[in-house]
């Protein structure tokens, strides 16, 4: 089980490798997903025991219109981690403080575009890491 967070962008900015993420789509928000730990009890014929999971990583979806300057910088650092994988910085900040920080980044698969009738269309790209703080 992950634990999700859902975040206002009216509130909250994201910035990848120190270029804030401009383009987000009108009324989207941020998703967090942390992988791995959790807790719970196991039960055996010696006794109850308590089965703990490490935390794996952290996910945090940023959805984008689809005339967001930064989706050819993103698609650009998706190329480059297939030749090179070298990570970048992820931040989420609200306010003056960093809701979440993912020193060890890279810039996930993006999810197929999402249009309606009379709205532009939007892309979801996960941002991926192992190396995080979460407030």
């Amino acid at each position: 089980m992950a634990r999700r967070t859902v975040y206002s962008q009216n509130k909250a900015k994201a910035i990848w490798n120190g270029i804030e993420l401009k383009g987000l789509m009108d009324g989207a928000s941020y998703e967090i997903e942390e992988v791995g730990g959790e807790v719970d009890i196991t039960e055996g014929t010696d006794g109850g025991s308590m089965n703990i999971a490490t935390l794996q990583g952290c996910r945090c979806y940023v959805t984008l219109r689809e005339t967001s300057e930064v989706i050819t910088a993103l698609n650009a650092a998706r190329r480059m981690q297939q030749i090179e994988p070298v990570s970048g910085t992820f931040v989420l900040q609200s306010g003056a403080g960093a809701i979440l920080t993912i020193n060890n980044a890279f810039v996930g698969k993006p999810e197929n575009l999402s249009s309606g009738d009379k709205k532009m269309g939007g892309i979801r790209y996960p941002f991926v890491g192992t190396d995080y703080n979460l407030i």
